[in-house]
């Protein structure tokens, strides 16, 4: 806005001296003989003029920087003459300082439509692997009925719908793939991440007081703009937008379909101590952040006040519950004006912050910790509750509907570079004070309704009692997949399948995200890394009268795939966000018949296996020391696995294993170490 106002002066300011030197008065005389203009005219039309020739300027520039940044050929191929053109250009076009997570928004193309029959051929080599001779042939099908009956009328839709919108995919993917289930949250959706191998400090308080002073840090840098974008190749810039719910987002319980709202005006956070909470201001109303040793001040008065008191309430093992169920038990609580106070001290503050009373050691008793807690210290409706043990251990228990991995891998690392501890582990004060308000302790009245929380209690002590998390981490990086000339991540992926082949003796459908944020509101799509050629590697590798040449050539082929589809669906040309959105046109149209694909079993088929690199040095502030330690998630099968792992450089990769204890043929501990013995014997394959 300053620049179009500037313009409109400059417009305003060269009209008057134009009319002043006869040139502008003869100009209007001749085309406009009766008008009769004086200066204050030629100011109106001046500044007029000049605003908008800037308007269509920037309008102009900015579609052509979105036509440029849609070009996707830069990251799928070496760099040719064309390249390097198109990246002169966008360089001329684009401001040559970094504008900041959210500063690109404008800027980035829409997400693309893929073509109807790439989308159907993809899904049918994609199936086929998983299908017997019969069932795919039923399957084939149903595709041909769909690409010569309704199929391109829906996609014409699909196509109308992303024509209006920049892109057609993320709020649909919010509420149907998030806000519209019904199940628990806890373990189904929320997701956890554990800080560095050895904690920075040992003090409890410290740690908590440090790391939150550097996440309100990032919280006003961010919101200022001053927070680099992390730009690919130093010039193509990421999606920010939903950086936006790291801050005052909290997920609202309603029947059928929750809500998420966001409170950027919010100045407290709510911390969590043996089950009471309390409510902290921690910036004034200026905007300044309360320093470090002030924060450590209040978190040692809330753990005083609430003392050795050990009880566990299960208050927040209500956020637990089925999302129909708690919907209703909120609305209920709701109507006492005590518990009011606090569900809103909950659902505004910008973040939580769990002060526990547990001393985990292990990786697998640090990931338990902090992705279930105790049911009285993760309310899970908060958008990030950052947890701190006793010991100084630090993590985060995530709520999923807004907040991807990528966008959070950021704040990890922004704090974890910033964090500043004396020899003995004690924090370094930073920043002015502020005038400090005492935290305010939020109270409850279950008068009536105990049976919620008995319920509750029941609820959350079944789930955690079916829940199988085991974790390791290995001394085996990018190192060894580079020496065999094999892209790491499929290196990785392929050994997952391996794993699982050699425990259950068949192929089931795998997800693997790949990320999508070049595109404006871009999340995640789809990998789907079975293929027709991992099958093979995966059969081979154990055949006693396989060559060596042969399994190699396998594993290749396979990763070969695995890489293609990869980097198609980081262009938005993958499949699963395309039938999606075919899904629900089809679904919204009432389109009769209903397309037999999307009844057939080949759609419905579930992702047993579902996986995910968590990212890393994802910005400047990476460092291996601060940089998290490992992420995880509930599988999302009941009979299936949730493999998360993240490599730390060279030579260190960890990984987390979900199941559930329900399910017989699962168990995370057999499938976590055949994962080690497969990459191990990959590694031998090569004799690295």
């Amino acid at each position: 806005m300053a620049t179009l106002f500037i313009s409109g002066v400059a417009g305003a300011i060269l009209a008057v001296t134009l009319w002043k030197l006869g040139i502008l008065e003869n100009v209007v005389a001749e085309q406009f003989p009766v008008a009769n203009l004086g200066w204050a005219s030629y100011t109106v039309l001046g500044f007029v003029g000049g605003a908008t020739i800037w308007y269509a300027l920037s309008f102009l520039r900015i579609r052509v920087i979105r036509l440029l940044l849609s070009y996707d050929h830069w990251f799928i191929r070496k760099p040719n003459v064309f390249d390097y053109l198109w990246a002169m250009c966008l360089k001329v076009l684009m401001d040559s300082k970094n504008l900041g997570i959210r500063g690109y928004q404008d800027m980035l193309p829409a997400l693309p439509v893929p073509p109807l029959k790439a989308t159907c051929r993809k899904f049918l080599v994609t199936v086929k692997p998983l299908l017997n001779d019969e069932e795919y042939s039923e399957a084939k099908q149903a595709v041909m009925e769909f690409l010569n009956e309704k199929g391109p009328y829906i996609q014409r839709m699909l196509c109308l719908q992303a024509w209006r919108s920049r892109n057609w995919c993320s709020d649909y993917w919010v509420e149907y793939a998030y806000l519209r289930g019904r199940a628990s949250i806890l373990i189904n959706s929320n997701y956890f991440a554990l800080d560095s191998t050895e904690p920075t400090s040992p003090h409890q308080l410290d740690r908590a007081a440090m790391r939150m002073h550097f996440v309100l840090k990032f919280f006003m840098v961010e919101r200022a703009g001053k927070l680099p974008n992390a730009l690919a190749r130093n010039l193509v810039p990421f999606c920010g937008h939903y950086f936006a719910y790291v801050f005052g987002s909290s997920r609202i319980p309603h029947k059928n379909c929750d809500e998420v709202q966001l409170h950027h005006e919010s100045r407290h956070m709510v911390v969590i101590r043996k089950g009471q909470y309390f409510k902290v201001t921690v910036l004034d109303e200026s905007g300044r952040i309360m320093s470090p040793g002030q924060l450590k001040s209040i978190l040692q008065k809330i753990v005083d006040t609430v003392g050795d008191e050990e009880k566990n309430n299960y208050i927040s093992s209500l956020t637990a519950q089925d999302r129909d169920v708690w919907a209703q038990q909120r609305e209920i609580l709701l109507q006492n004006p005590i518990n009011s106070k606090t569900i809103e001290a909950l659902d505004t503050s910008l973040f939580i912050c769990c002060l526990d009373e547990t001393r985990p050691e292990s990786v697998v008793e640090r990931a338990n910790d902090c992705f279930v807690g105790n049911g009285s210290n993760r309310w899970l409706d908060k958008g990030v509750s950052y947890v701190f043990n006793a010991n100084g251990r630090a993590s985060a228990n995530v709520e999923h509907s807004c907040l991807d991995a990528t966008v959070t891998a950021q704040v990890w690392e922004y704090i974890g570079h910033m964090e500043d501890y004396d020899d003995h582990g004690y924090l370094v004060d930073k920043g002015s004070e502020i005038i400090a308000e005492p935290p305010i302790k939020l109270q409850w009245c279950f008068d009536q309704h105990e049976d919620f929380l008995i319920a509750a209690r029941n609820n959350y002590e079944t789930m955690v009692a079916d829940s199988d998390l085991a974790c390791d981490s290995m001394d085996y990086g990018k190192r060894i997949p580079k020496l065999a000339k094999l892209s790491p991540d499929g290196w990785f992926q392929m050994a997952i399948q391996l794993a699982y082949y050699r425990i259950h003796q068949k192929f089931v459908l795998t997800y693997e995200s790949a990320t999508t944020r070049m595109f404006y509101k871009g999340r995640t799509e789809t990998i789907r890394p079975v293929s027709e050629f991992s099958c093979k590697f995966a059969r081979l590798f154990d055949d006693p009268n396989a060559k060596d040449e042969d399994k190699k050539d396998a594993l290749k082929k396979a990763i070969g795939y695995q890489e293609q589809y990869k980097l198609e669906s980081m262009r938005g040309l993958a499949i699963d966000r395309h039938l999606f959105g075919l899904y629900l046109i089809a679904k919204g149209l009432n389109v009769k018949p209903f397309p037999r694909l999307f009844e057939h079993m080949s759609w419905c088929l579930p992702f047993t296996l579902s996986t995910s690199q968590t990212p890393t040095k994802l910005t400047k502030y990476y460092k291996f020391e601060g940089s998290a330690q490992l992420g995880g998630f509930g599988t999302v099968a009941d009979n299936g696995y949730g493999v998360s792992y993240i490599v730390r450089g060279e030579d260190n990769i960890n990984f987390s294993v979900h199941s559930r204890k329900s399910c017989s043929a699962t168990d995370s501990s057999n499938m976590l170490e055949q994962i080690r013995k497969a990459l191990n014997d990959m590694r031998e394959l090569y004799d690295l």
